[in-house]
């Protein structure tokens, strides 16, 4: 009651207070200790409703609060029930605040921001984020609660240009987490002008996609994984802005709209060409931005970038070197029309099929090679054919299969030179059998598990296909592939090694 009538709280009264809280810590009767616990609730409360709220009434406060929380008091569970003072050292009111904005709070955030302790702009995690990274990282699971609570941490005079560890801006870490999951569900058409409220209100406040991270990324680079994200972004900058990052290169050389087409995100890709002037700046890339459209069987964007995109000087740096898993047999039809003599020329001593079924062997390709795009960048037809180097395509895809980490790739790039008559090449130039440098390329095999990614299938294949079959006979190697067919129980590449007397 004396609390309740606003009578000043002195230093001898603390003291008072604190013997007689620790007196009834377990050791009165019960019916005093049961009045004493159901008096503590009220007590707090009363002098958490303080209009004025002195260093005494705080301290007075923090010793019933110590006492209810010894007591195991429910209400105590809630640190957020009174002021933040008395409940919360920084640190842990620090905690909270990140807590807060995980939880998509700004209730709890602004009763924490309350406590003259706490200062916002100071407020980090170990990996350096603001609570502004923190807010929009995650800020597509809930945007509404989220703009609100980025909207508080401004006025409370946090930089949206500060960076984390890796020189992130919070721009750069928007909706990371989320975007990053293998599926996403985003928010309805009218939540996405949230995603629009949000550029503009960041962008007032000093945001800019020019800035850079410490990968040399930009906000456009990072964005290009969501649409949504992008033309948000393409909506609230200055176009000088807009301009300057989609010129800039990441660390890999690529700029925005390159990037969009290496990784696959067509609909962004298709957003900045026709948001972008189309110029060579804009266009670079380590890869030639045609060969970007063919591998990413971006057929639409291809027919836009063609009128654009510049012929190279030197034909044999043609985008069809550059062609891997992804590309078309149409597709590299429409290349061949622009760049007539490149499949017979090398870069980096391969043509673009060498070229081509490399890049299948590293990647691995779930679907294998394709046949058409093979006979597409094939020579042996053609008036260009040279016998002299078609015949160590073989040899070289041989090489290239024995380090893949892809059998079905493996098979299938062997039974498409098959089809197209690489190996028959090798076989008429060098006059040994073709399944020779396959089997060269192993130091040793015991079965022929230690042939993988070499199937017995293609094995078996080729075997049926030589030319060199007396070679086949007299070679050494025939006879202990026999012995891994044997080891391995593998009777189809046994029966196939005895038939041909290879034993």
């Amino acid at each position: 009651m004396l609390i309740n009538l606003g009578i000043p709280i002195r230093d001898k009264d603390l003291g008072r207070a604190n013997e007689m809280f620790r007196r009834f810590n377990g050791r009165c009767p019960d019916e005093y200790e049961e009045k004493y616990m159901l008096s503590l609730q009220p007590f707090i409360e009363s002098l958490d409703q303080r209009s004025e709220k002195s260093s005494a009434t705080l301290r007075l406060c923090s010793l019933a609060w110590e006492a209810a929380i010894r007591a195991k008091l429910a209400f105590t569970f809630d640190v957020m029930a009174i002021d933040t003072r008395v409940t919360l050292t920084l640190e842990e009111l620090e905690k909270q605040a990140i807590a807060a904005i995980a939880g998509f709070s700004p209730q709890a955030l602004q009763k924490i921001m309350s406590d003259p302790r706490f200062q916002a702009p100071n407020v980090s995690d170990k990996g350096g984020n603001t609570l502004l990274h923190l807010a929009l990282k995650d800020f597509g699971y809930n945007p509404e609660k989220a703009i609100e609570i980025t909207r508080l941490l401004l006025s409370a005079g946090c930089d949206i240009l500060r960076t984390n560890d890796y020189e992130q801006q919070p721009l750069h870490v928007w909706d990371n987490n989320m975007i990053e999951e293998e599926q996403v569900t985003w928010p309805s058409d009218s939540s996405r002008q949230v995603f629009r409220e949000l550029m503009q209100m960041i962008t007032e406040m000093g945001a800019t996609c020019t800035s850079r991270d410490a990968r040399g990324k930009n906000a456009l680079h990072y964005h290009i994984i969501s649409p949504y994200h992008l033309q948000a972004v393409l909506d609230a900058q200055p176009i000088k802005n807009i301009t300057a990052a989609s010129e800039a290169i990441n660390g890999d050389g690529y700029t925005p709209l390159t990037l969009s087409l290496k990784l696959g995100f067509l609909v962004s890709a298709s957003i900045l060409i026709k948001t972008l002037e189309m110029t060579p700046l804009v266009m670079a890339s380590p890869i030639p931005i045609l060969a970007l459209a063919v591998n990413a069987n971006a057929s639409e964007i291809l027919d836009l970038l063609i009128p654009l995109a510049s012929k190279s000087d030197l034909e044999s740096e043609s985008p069809l070197h550059h062609v891997g898993p992804g590309a078309t047999a149409s597709n590299i039809r429409r290349l061949k029309t622009l760049y007539s003599d490149a499949c017979n020329c090398r870069l980096h001593g391969k043509t673009p099929l060498e070229a081509y079924i490399e890049r299948c062997l590293k990647q691995s390709v779930a679907d294998g090679v394709d046949q058409d795009v093979v006979n597409e960048l094939s020579l042996l037809e053609s008036d260009n054919a040279d016998i002299s180097d078609d015949s160590k395509v073989w040899e070289r895809f041989a090489q290239s299969a024995a380090s893949s980490e892809s059998q079905e790739t493996v098979t299938s790039a062997g039974m498409s030179l098959l089809r197209v008559g690489y190996m028959r090449t090798f076989e008429r130039k060098s006059g040994i059998s073709g399944i020779v440098p396959i089997l060269s390329s192993f130091n040793g095999f015991e079965t022929t598990v230690d042939l993988q990614p070499i199937s017995t299938e293609l094995i078996c294949l080729i075997l049926h296909q030589t030319e060199r079959k007396t070679h086949v006979r007299e070679e050494p190697q025939m006879s202990r592939l026999l012995g891994a067919a044997a080891q391995s129980l593998d009777f189809e590449l046994a029966t196939l090694l005895l038939t041909s007397g290879s034993a």
